[in-house]
């Protein structure tokens, strides 16, 4: 088996990197990429495609130092970046934060969640992290800075915040019912007489 070797340029259309190995070309082709894990049978020869995330991280630096500011775009952030942005959309849509003013879904703490996430060298490390409390530097972030809670407002969902909003209200209700406002106001009543029966007793010892 030979080393397989690599000839990268941008393909527009898919906005991944097209390559074309082949041992016997080699002398051809600039060989601006080398995966030394990656092997081709001597003869062969075909044109692919291949995300940059799939290859060796030594050899995409090097590449990425030298490509345009176009095709880095192309190939490094927005392969990356456009996933995370349409999934933000699709749970902000989920939240409906499109019909609502207030809202307690913040799009870049989901950005930073996801993208630590399905970062692609420790994607097979991340997928325990469910919260953006999981990740070490933002857990270490946040003892120094604490965060303000949220208002109660913005954490609850429709369902719960009309779970409570029916149980305030059916305690309203309940207490307006003339036997049971006497018997709160015996119970008040009582609470007093033994408050002043223990301040009477603390003052006589």
């Amino acid at each position: 088996m030979e080393k397989r070797t690599f000839q990268f340029h941008l393909n527009k259309n898919s906005g991944f990197l097209s390559l074309s190995s082949c041992q016997e070309c080699q002398t051809e082709k600039e060989n601006l990429l080398c995966s030394e894990k990656s092997f081709l049978t001597k003869g062969q020869c075909e044109e692919e495609l291949m995300n940059v995330a799939t290859l060796p991280y030594d050899s995409v630096l090097q590449y990425s130092s030298q490509c345009s500011p176009t095709e880095y775009l192309q190939l490094f952030v927005f392969p990356v970046l456009l996933p995370a942005l349409e999934s933000m959309l699709h749970e902000a849509k989920r939240q409906k934060c499109f019909e609502r003013h207030r809202f307690g879904f913040d799009g870049l703490d989901f950005l930073t969640l996801f993208l630590y996430r399905t970062n692609p060298l420790n994607i097979q490390d991340r997928k325990n992290v469910t919260k953006l409390n999981d990740i070490p530097w933002v857990s270490d972030h946040w003892k120094r800075h604490p965060r303000p809670p949220l208002p109660l407002s913005l954490q609850w969902t429709e369902e719960e915040a009309a779970a409570k909003i029916q149980a305030y209200w059916r305690g309203v209700t309940t207490r307006r019912i003339p036997e049971v406002r006497e018997l709160l106001e015996w119970q008040q009543q009582w609470r007093m007489y033994n408050r002043r029966k223990q301040v009477t007793e603390d003052n006589d010892s």
